[in-house]
């Protein structure tokens, strides 16, 4: 999916975990990275960010909606 990714064109929002060990931070930055105009936000956590620091996962998607 590495390049089919880069056809996105509408506003995306990537979060990640700082200790994921199954997508780690550098392939959130790929993603990131492959998706013009995305925002990237690391948190600190696991895989499960949204469990993990849901204040702030869900503080993050809300501005990220509202624009």
């Amino acid at each position: 999916q590495r390049q089919s990714i880069r056809s996105i064109k509408l506003p995306t929002l990537v979060i990640a975990g700082s200790r994921d060990p199954s997508t780690p931070p550098e392939r959130a930055r790929e993603i990131a990275d492959a998706i013009v105009g995305s925002k990237l936000v690391i948190l600190e956590a696991a895989h499960l960010s949204n469990v993990e620091q849901a204040e702030r996962f869900n503080r993050e998607l809300v501005d990220f909606l509202r624009g």
